[in-house]
Order: C-alpha cells, then structure tokens, then sequence
C-alpha cells in the first residue's frame, strides 16, 4: 500500500480510537477528580503489533519503549490498537507481561489485529478477557 494513500486512513482511526477513549464516561469521572488547572503529559502509540516485525524483535523494541516512557515520566499512556499480530494467548500474555512494567496508567483501544476487521462477539469477549475494555 502507497504510504502516502494510507496516511490519511491512519490518523483517522487515531482520532477515533482517541475520541473514543477521551468520551468514555469513566474516564471523565476519573478527569473530574483531578484539579483542571494541573497541566499533564501523555504518550499515545500504536501498533505494538508484536510479531510483525519479527517477534522476539517486537517484544524487545515493546520493552524498550516501556523503559523510555517510565524515564519520561508521562502521567498516562494509550495504547491505540493493534497490540499484537495475531491475537493468540501467547502475545496477549506476552503483551501483558510487557504492559505491568508501566509505572503508571496504560489504556488500550482494540485494533483489528486484535478484535479482527469484523469484530464479532467472540474476538470482543476475549479480547475484554485478555486485555480489558475495548471502548
């Protein structure tokens, strides 16, 4: 696919995916809570997608960016889909594995790697399973 077609297609669905996650109501709770005036960081990245670039390789590059966002210290990181390949036991647990050494808050949004291109309630239930809310 030419990069340059699918740049646009891309930030799209990174918008939604963030739009998403911003209007989830207990996310404003949770914002709500905060003092407004407190300024806060966050990294948003996407495609973890471990095993597609090779997947040991994936795991340590996942590894290595968690070490470099915990030295940044944001106040939150989201995760906007495609956290693994294939969405099997093993790269949800090794993606798991790989998310707990965050210190801090990390939020995923399901990608069609891990809920398929025609989620059904199925790849929904274990993703829910395995990772947590899909928003």
């Amino acid at each position: 696919m030419n990069f340059s077609r699918a740049l646009p297609l891309l930030a799209a669905t990174a918008l939604v995916a963030s739009l998403a996650f911003i209007n989830h109501p207990g996310m404003a709770e949770e914002v709500a809570k905060e003092d407004p005036s407190k300024e806060f960081t966050f990294i948003q990245m996407c495609d973890t997608q471990l095993g597609m670039g090779g997947y040991e390789h994936d795991v340590m590059t996942f590894t290595l960016a968690v070490k470099q966002i915990n030295a940044m210290k944001p106040d939150f990181v989201v995760i906007c889909g495609d956290l693994v390949q294939t969405a099997n036991d093993k790269s949800f647990e090794d993606f798991n594995r790989i998310r707990a050494g965050f210190k801090l808050p990390c939020h995923c949004a399901a990608g069609n790697h891990d809920v398929s291109n025609n989620p059904t309630p199925e790849s929904l239930r274990r993703y829910r399973e395995k990772i947590g809310q899909d928003y």
